[in-house]
């Protein structure tokens, strides 16, 4: 399987690297912002708004607009391909400096992870997906320490329930718009999780408490949801959703209790 998992990795340095800096971009096949969006699985994150698109290839184009989550879970999938490799003894050169890629999307004038256009500009929109170079371990401590004192603030990410996933105070910011303000379980789970890899348990627990005690359902005979408004924990959309069920067991595992 392994030769299929390099080359499954490698396509994304291929056909999703536009300017071959080893930094990758969502895309799609077509010529369709909506469409490279969705490959995000962010659909209508307020930091897609201005992106524009750019054809890498025949039946490839990206944003251009390079995502810190995709490039952190692409830090993560090297390091575990790195491991495989040396467990079935076939080469797997690496793609990038660890370093670089925390220095590239971190912003030490405001304290906290973006996405970059092509351009080497900040899009400096406060989301959840800064909480996945965390969770990856991607973050040095002191970036780690940065974003968990920008996820702490209540105008921000500590709402009711935590971690919606547009920060609450961005001008629009919408409890019930899909990516552009509700709680989803697994960018909850990427902030806590990544909170705990950092050593701040108590943090890290208190977020899963505050999770199970307040999202309306979980303590009865309810559906879980695909998204919840993050200032009363009222369920949204799509009941029984599988990822929101699987990212609340792995922080009941987590937790420990």
């Amino acid at each position: 399987m392994f030769p299929k998992l390099v080359k499954y990795n490698r396509w994304w340095y291929t056909y999703r690297d536009h300017d071959q800096n080893g930094i990758c971009e969502y895309g799609a096949t077509i010529n369709s912002v909506k469409h490279a969006r969705f490959e995000s699985g962010m659909d209508n994150a307020v930091r897609f708004d201005s992106a524009k698109i750019v054809q890498n290839a025949p039946n490839a184009f990206s944003l251009m607009q390079e995502s810190v989550g995709l490039n952190a879970f692409l830090y993560l999938e090297n390091k575990l391909m790195k491991t495989m490799s040396e467990i079935v003894k076939i080469p797997y050169p690496p793609t990038f400096d660890d370093k670089k890629m925390d220095d590239y999307f971190f912003s030490n004038e405001n304290g906290y992870y973006y996405d970059k256009t092509t351009a080497g500009n900040f899009v400096t929109i406060e989301g959840t997906e800064a909480f996945i170079p965390l969770w990856t371990k991607m973050a040095s401590a002191d970036r780690a320490a940065a974003v968990t004192k920008m996820i702490q603030k209540p105008n921000k990410f500590s709402t009711y329930i935590p971690f919606p996933s547009l920060c609450a105070d961005h001008p629009q910011a919408k409890r019930d718009t899909y990516w552009r303000g509700p709680v989803w379980i697994d960018q909850a789970y990427f902030g806590i999780s990544g909170i705990r890899n950092y050593g701040n348990r108590a943090l890290a627990d208190s977020y899963t408490q505050q999770l199970f005690t307040r999202l309306k359902g979980l303590t009865a005979n309810e559906p879980i949801h695909e998204n919840y408004d993050p200032a009363s924990g009222d369920r949204l959309r799509a009941p029984n959703f599988s990822w929101s069920s699987a990212h609340l067991l792995l922080l009941y595992w987590e937790y420990g209790k």
